[in-house]
């Protein structure tokens, strides 16, 4: 059984750590697109699961958890509504993971901030980033269900019509003058020279 299988069948919000464990090669397709329907499909399952919005009470539940080590005055219940709200505005469309990587980071060694109260948009900046690899996935698939797989893809030939022998030295030099301009070569060779000066 797969961890995304056990991932479906608990009743619990996925953990940062199995947010990490599902994308861990996700960064792949950086570099290597889908190249299956099934792929496609385990990426798109994964994404259902893993993208999923925290809930409202454990939304404000995290946050009071966050500010409480803020020193504040005593504010009025009203005031304390209202921020509430923002903040659950804020946060609404990320996950439990992303938000909890969120306020961990804030509170972490790598935030020089850290010693000041974090607003709703430090930590939804924060969620933002950690849905990077989340964003990976979504683009991968949607690449995937536009244009296929890498071997159904069309190649669509050359149309342009080739270069006579006059043109293509033209060619030659330009390029060879740029190269030159931009100091990565000293002298123009004639006729496509590979010698050196």
């Amino acid at each position: 059984m797969t961890e995304l299988t056990e991932i479906l069948r608990q009743a619990d919000p996925v953990t940062p750590e199995q947010a990490g464990r599902i994308t861990a090669s996700w960064q792949d397709l950086l570099s290597s697109p889908i190249k299956t329907v099934e792929e496609r499909d385990e990426i798109a399952g994964s994404l259902s699961v893993i993208g999923e919005p925290a809930s409202t009470p454990w939304v404000m539940a995290r946050v009071a958890a966050l500010l409480s080590q803020y020193y504040a005055a005593d504010v009025p219940p009203s005031v304390v509504a209202i921020m509430a709200e923002d903040w659950k505005e804020e946060l609404a469309p990320y996950p439990q993971w992303a938000v909890t990587k969120a306020v961990r980071w804030w509170k972490s060694e790598a935030n020089t901030e850290r010693k000041r109260r974090p607003l709703e948009g430090d930590i939804s900046a924060r969620a933002k980033h950690e849905m990077s690899i989340f964003r990976l996935g979504q683009m991968s698939v949607a690449k995937f269900d536009r244009y296929g797989p890498p071997t159904e893809r069309h190649h669509v030939p050359d149309q342009r019509p080739a270069l006579m022998p006059d043109e293509l030295e033209a060619s030659r030099k330009r390029i060879a003058r740029l190269v030159a301009d931009a100091g990565f070569s000293k002298r123009v060779f004639p006729n496509n020279s590979n010698q050196q000066g």
